[in-house]
C-alpha cells in the first residue's frame, strides 16, 4: 500500500507525498538481453512478489529490453525499461503498465472501463453483502447485493478500486481498460474489534455494539467535491445519496436504509461535535471522526429525531507538542458527465419529413442549410455546445495549525473552496451570468486543562458562501436547449437582435442564459460550542459530568438583477437582401433590482453524567442526559407568521449497558 506523508512548512505552497512500499523492496539481478517487454515483465512476476496488469496490444510496439540489473529496485527496473508512450504505476505488490492517454494513439482517458465481480469473505466464503466498491479519489461508488455482486463504470483507462466494509481489512485493487471482473476476498481486521466507536452521546468499543453503526475514516472522504454530502456514495453501506443537480456549490439528498417518516422532513439528523447542524459546512479537512447509527437500536437515545439515521461527526483537536503546520492546495478540471448527441438541422428536418409523411422541409431548404450561406434564415445550431463550455476548473485550499501542550491543545484551520460552471458567458457584458460557488470557511478548536479533575473544550467556526447564477434557472435553460430544434433560430441574429418563438411557445436558450441578468446568493454561518468536563473519579471511578452549551446563527441574504430577455421573429429578406424582421417580447434593456435576507438563530443546552467502569472482565457503563434547544427564525417578511415563532425541544436520556 502506498503511504503518504504530507510535509509541512509555513511557507509550502503545495502538498507533496512520499512514496513507501513496506514488505514488497525484492532485488532484481537479472541480465535480459533483446527480449521482447511483455517477456521481461512475465520473468519480473517470477523473481519478484509483484503482478502486473497491462493490455497486450500496449506491449507490442515497445522497444526490445536489453539491460543488466544488479540488486535493482523494481521502481529501477522499471524507469529502465519502461519508456513512453508506456507508463508504470506502482500500488503496493500491484504495477499497472498503461499507454499514455495523450501519446500514441492508444485509448484516451474518455475510454469506459467497466468492471464486476463478487466480494466474499476470505476465511468462509460467504459474499459480504453492502461492502461498500468505489473508484479511488472519486465520487463514483457502488455497494454490493444480497449475493455480493456489484458493476460499475467509469471513465479512464485505468484506475484504482477500493474495497471496504465494517470489520474487514480494506483493500485497493488496479484494474485496466476495458470489461473486466474483479472478485475480490476480504480479509478480517483483528485490530478493529477493540476501536472505539462514536455512538449516541459517547463512544464504545465495536464488541458492545449492539446497534448498526457504521464508520468511515476522512482521508476515503477527501475528494474533490464542493460538499461532503457528494462523497457519500457508495462509501456506505445502506446510504444512499443523490445530487440533483451539477450546478457549482449543489450538495447532495442523502437517506440512511430508506425513507422512515414521510412529511417534511425525511433527512438523517447530522450531529457535528454534538450539535445538531449542517453538514455541508463542515470541511473534510477538519473531521476526525465520521460514523453513521442506522437501527432503532443505534438512534434510540435521540428519539423520533434519529428515525431516518443518525450522522455523528467529532472534529478535530490539538495535539501536545510543537506547532505542526500543515498547507494544502488542489485544482481540478471540471467537465460534464455525459453530453447528449443532439441531432443536426440536416437530421432533423429529414426525420420531421418522414414523421410528417410528406416533405414539410424542401430539398432546397435543406441545401440551403447545408451550404451553410445565410445562417439567420436556415441556421443549423447545437444548443447544448452553445451554452456549454468543455471544462471548468475549481480549486481547494486549506491551511491548519495544531500543536500544544499539557494545559492547552490547539487546531486552528482555514479553508477556501472555489468551482466555476460550465455555462457560457457572454463577454461583452460587463457582468458574469454564469454560474460559480465560493466558501470561506474557519475553525478553531481549544482545550484546556483548568484543574487535575475539571477540562474545557471552546469550538468556533464560521463559514462564509457565495453562489453566482444567471437570471434564469439552470433546468429552464437546460430544458429549452433540449427543446429547441436545430434549425428554429441562430442563438444571435448578424444584426445583433435575439430571436425567439415569442411567449408561451418558447424562448432562445442562449438569450435566456446571457440576456435575463444575474442573481447573487450569500450565506454566513456562525458556530460556537463550550463544554466543560469534570472528573469526579475522587468520588467514584468512572463517573464524570458534563455542561455544554452551543450558539449558532446563519444570515442568508440575496440580490437578483434581472430583465426580460427580448425576442424577434418572423425573420425574412427584402429585396435588397436586409434582413427584416418583428419584435415578438418587447424585453427590457435596463437590470431590475431586489434583495432580500433571512436566517435563523440557535441556542442549545446540555448537562450529562457518565459512569464507565470495568470490573474484572465485566464491563458496565450508564448515561443520564437532559437537553433543550430553541431556533428562532428570522427575516425582511412578515407574511409567515408560523415560521416566526420559535422551535422549542426538550429531551431525556438515559443508558445502560453491559458486556
Amino acid at each position: 500500500m502506498k503511504n503518504r506523508r504530507l510535509f509541512k512548512c509555513l511557507f509550502l505552497v503545495l502538498a507533496f507525498w512520499a512514496v513507501h512500499l513496506p514488505g514488497y523492496a525484492q532485488d532484481v539481478t537479472r541480465e535480459f538481453r533483446d527480449m521482447a517487454l511483455s517477456d521481461v515483465i512475465r520473468e519480473l512476476e517470477q523473481l519478484t512478489d509483484y503482478s502486473f496488469i497491462y493490455e497486450s496490444e500496449d506491449l507490442r510496439t515497445a522497444p526490445r529490453v536489453t539491460a543488466d540489473f544488479v540488486r535493482s529496485s523494481i521502481a529501477q527496473v522499471l524507469s529502465e525499461i519502461i519508456s513512453p508512450p508506456l507508463k508504470y504505476d506502482i500500488k503496493g505488490n500491484i504495477v499497472a503498465i498503461t499507454k499514455d492517454a495523450g501519446k500514441g494513439d492508444g485509448p484516451g482517458a474518455d475510454s469506459e472501463t467497466v468492471i464486476a465481480g463478487t466480494v466474499t469473505d476470505a476465511i468462509t466464503g460467504e459474499p459480504v453483502i453492502g461492502a461498500a466498491v468505489w473508484v479511488k479519489d472519486t465520487p463514483i461508488g457502488v455497494v454490493t447485493d444480497v449475493d455480493g455482486k456489484y458493476e460499475m463504470s467509469f471513465k479512464g483507462n485505468y484506475g484504482y478500486i477500493s474495497v471496504s466494509y465494517l470489520g474487514y481489512l480494506d483493500q485497493e485493487i488496479a484494474v485496466g481498460k476495458g470489461v473486466q471482473m474483479i472478485n475480490v476476498r476480504l480479509e478480517p481486521n483483528e485490530n478493529q474489534i477493540d476501536e472505539a466507536v462514536a455512538i449516541g452521546y459517547g463512544h464504545q468499543t465495536r464488541t458492545s455494539i449492539v446497534g448498526a453503526i457504521a464508520s468511515v475514516s476522512p482521508a476515503e472522504m477527501k475528494v474533490p467535491v464542493s460538499k461532503i454530502s457528494n462523497s457519500l456514495a457508495g462509501r456506505l453501506s445502506g446510504v444512499i445519496s443523490v445530487q440533483r443537480s451539477g450546478e457549482p456549490g449543489q450538495g447532495s439528498t442523502f437517506w440512511i436504509r430508506g425513507i422512515s417518516t414521510f412529511g417534511a422532513n425525511s433527512n438523517p439528523l447530522v450531529l457535528v461535535d454534538g450539535i445538531e447542524r449542517d453538514l455541508d459546512l463542515v470541511d473534510v479537512e477538519d473531521i476526525k471522526e465520521f460514523s453513521v447509527l442506522k437501527d432503532a437500536a443505534a438512534t434510540a437515545v435521540y428519539g423520533v429525531r434519529g428515525a431516518n439515521g443518525v450522522i455523528l461527526i467529532t472534529t478535530r483537536s490539538g495535539d501536545a507538542g510543537k506547532p505542526k503546520v500543515t498547507v494544502k492546495v488542489e485544482s481540478g478540471i471540471v467537465s460534464p458527465t455525459k453530453i447528449p448527441d443532439m441531432a443536426d438541422a440536416v437530421q432533423f428536418c429529414q426525420m420531421y419529413n418522414d414523421a410528417a409523411g410528406y416533405e414539410y422541409y424542401s430539398p432546397e431548404y435543406i441545401n440551403r442549410v447545408i451550404d451553410r450561406s445565410d445562417p439567420d434564415l436556415y441556421p443549423n445550431v447545437d444548443w447544448v455546445n452553445t451554452i456549454f463550455k468543455d471544462i471548468s476548473n475549481n480549486t481547494r485550499a486549506n491551511v491548519n495549525v495544531s500543536g500544544g501542550n499539557s494545559t492547552v491543545k490547539y487546531y486552528v484551520s482555514g479553508g477556501f473552496y472555489n468551482e466555476n460552471g460550465l455555462f457560457k458567458n457572454d463577454p461583452m457584458l460587463n457582468y458574469n451570468t454564469g454560474t460559480y460557488y465560493r466558501k470561506f470557511n474557519f475553525r478553531a478548536n481549544v482545550d484546556v486543562k483548568i484543574t487535575r479533575y475539571t477540562s474545557m473544550n471552546i469550538n468556533l467556526a464560521t463559514t462564509f458562501e457565495q453562489k453566482n447564477q444567471g437570471g434564469t434557472n439552470a433546468d429552464t435553460i437546460w430544458e429549452y436547449a433540449l427543446k429547441a430544434p436545430s434549425n428554429i433560430f441562430p442563438p444571435v441574429y448578424s444584426n445583433g437582435k435575439y430571436p425567439g418563438p415569442g411567449g408561451q411557445q418558447g424562448y432562445n436558450p442562449y438569450a435566456l442564459l446571457t440576456q435575463t441578468g444575474y442573481r447573487q446568493n450569500f450565506y454566513n454561518n456562525a458556530q460556537s460550542l463550550a463544554s466543560i468536563t469534570h472528573d469526579f473519579s475522587w468520588l467514584t471511578t468512572g463517573l464524570t459530568a458534563t455542561l455544554k452549551a452551543s450558539f449558532d446563527a446563519q444570515n442568508t441574504a440575496y440580490q437578483n438583477r434581472t430583465k426580460t430577455a427580448e425576442q424577434w421573429g418572423n425573420a425574412y429578406r427584402d429585396e435588397q437582401g436586409v434582413l427584416q424582421m418583428t419584435q415578438l417580447v418587447e424585453g427590457s434593456q435596463t437590470l431590475d433590482f431586489s434583495y432580500g435576507n433571512g436566517g435563523w438563530r440557535s441556542l442549545y443546552l446540555e448537562a450529562s453524567a457518565n459512569y464507565l467502569r470495568s470490573f474484572g472482565k465485566h464491563n458496565v457503563s450508564g448515561l443520564l442526559l437532559y437537553q433543550q434547544s430553541q431556533r428562532n427564525y428570522i427575516g425582511n417578511s412578515a407574511t409567515d407568521s408560523q415560521a416566526a415563532l420559535p422551535y422549542r425541544h426538550q429531551g431525556l436520556a438515559f443508558r445502560a449497558t453491559y458486556n
